[in-house]
């Protein structure tokens, strides 16, 4: 196909720069899901010109390889996955057993051996996606339990500071108020200096209840 060769080159210079992004602080400034997008869209349209190139004995099956790892890539939902993987496996027995070019070549056995390997390799896939799913889920609900015991840690320590509070402000505050209440009625008619030390030392005690309060 000489006039397609143009068509690998671009695919490989798009794979280096999609490398170079990917693994230097160049994917700080391109958007990943963006970067996954325009993947994927070369991955098909790469797919799409060899099979117009050359209608027998293109190979088309293989190249559909390539649509496997952009499952795990793209981190889809594992619903949407195996529906996928369902049609690119039948798209792949399709084409196996529909170009004649390619089943004269390797042979009717091969061919089934080779859309088996396809498939098991489908199923490989599926595993490595439904697998990576449930951590998703599993992260999930251990993140949203965590989030659970912080609420209710923070409501019991609410509950537990505000017992307190109401117990010093209930308690011994109002006992020491009533302290310096009576101190105050005797000082007015006997001044005693060992009195006015207490009663100072009432006072400090009640402010330092009410900040802690």
């Amino acid at each position: 196909w000489p006039q397609f060769n143009w068509v690998p080159w671009c695919y490989g210079l798009l794979a280096v720069g999609a490398a170079v992004v990917l693994f230097t602080t160049a994917h700080r400034r391109v958007p990943l899901r963006r970067l996954q997008l325009v993947l994927l869209v070369a991955d098909v349209l790469a797919i799409f010109t060899f099979k117009v190139a050359a209608a027998d004995g293109a190979y088309t099956p293989l190249l559909v390889l390539t649509l496997l790892p952009i499952m795990v890539l793209l981190d889809v939902e594992w619903r949407r996955a195996a529906v996928a993987l369902v049609v690119i496996a039948a798209t792949f027995a399709v084409e196996i057993f529909t170009d004649h070019v390619m089943l004269a070549q390797a042979g009717r056995g091969r061919a089934v051996l080779a859309t088996v390997i396809f498939v098991f390799l489908c199923c490989t896939v599926f595993l490595a996606v439904y697998s990576q799913n449930r951590k998703l889920d599993e992260i999930t609900e251990l993140s949203a339990s965590r989030q659970e015991l912080l609420v209710d840690l923070m409501a019991a320590a609410d509950d537990q500071q505000r017992r307190i509070s109401e117990y010093l402000h209930d308690g011994p505050l109002q006992s020491v108020l009533m302290a310096r209440q009576d101190i105050m009625g005797v000082l007015k008619k006997r001044p005693d200096e060992a009195l006015e030390r207490a009663l100072a030392g009432l006072r400090e005690a009640t402010d330092q209840m009410r900040e802690a309060t």
